[in-house]
């Protein structure tokens, strides 16, 4: 029932967290050294960024495509990468999964992949090697846990304020359905004690037309 309802187009602030991300690695690209030529590392970061635009409509399937593009590449690195804008943008997919996927079962998904995916960039070289510091095992794992669960929590809390309003919007209309039932019960009082009055007075008038002509027309006045 509870459900958070993904943007129906892109929104602003997604393409400005895609081009900073992508300006990010730009930026190290050509200050740090990586596998492939300059502008191939370049190609690499646009495609695997790119998707970061439909985290919100598509989570999961925007992580699949992150990693169609950065995991072969990651894996036939022959020379170590230095830049580090491949984990931002695996623990933002984290994050994002976590947020805007319902069922657990699948949002769990944004912290097995992200961080599958680590390791086997880890392994293969394409990151710094396990045997120089096995401590990146750990680093990885602390971090995409920490992205994964402030999604998970920051969800529940959303749905807790959506809850709330929705509860507070209800409270509220039930008062104005309260109010205007008991308006309605005071105006049938009025009219109804009106209406009687009026009756007696047209009977007491009728009664009194042949009779006493002038006090008929005193309780027709009333009327």
């Amino acid at each position: 029932m509870h459900r958070l309802r993904p943007l129906a187009q892109v929104s602003r602030t997604d393409v400005a967290v895609a081009a900073a991300l992508f300006a990010w690695a730009i930026t190290e690209t050509f200050l740090r050294s990586g596998p492939g030529t300059q502008w191939q590392r370049v190609a690499i970061a646009f495609f695997t960024i790119l998707p970061l635009l439909w985290r919100r409509r598509a989570p999961l399937p925007a992580l699949l495509a992150s990693l169609v593009v950065i995991l072969p590449w990651g894996m036939a690195a022959p020379s170590p990468e230095e830049a580090a804008w491949p984990f931002g943008v695996l623990l933002l997919h984290g994050f994002s999964n976590a947020l805007y996927v319902e069922r657990v079962r699948l949002a769990i998904l944004g912290l097995i992949l992200p961080y599958g995916t680590l390791m086997a960039m880890l392994a293969s070289g394409y990151y710094k090697s396990p045997d120089d510091d096995a401590g990146e095992f750990l680093v990885g794992a602390f971090f995409c846990i920490g992205a994964w669960t402030a999604g998970r929590l920051l969800r529940r809390r959303v749905i807790q304020v959506e809850a709330e309003r929705t509860a507070g919007s209800e409270r509220a209309r039930d008062a104005v359905f309260e109010e205007r039932a008991r308006v309605a019960r005071e105006l049938h009082d009025v009219v109804g004690h009106s209406v009687g009055i009026i009756a007696m007075q047209a009977g007491a008038a009728e009664a009194l037309v042949e009779k006493d002509p002038a006090a008929a027309r005193e309780h027709m006045a009333t009327v």
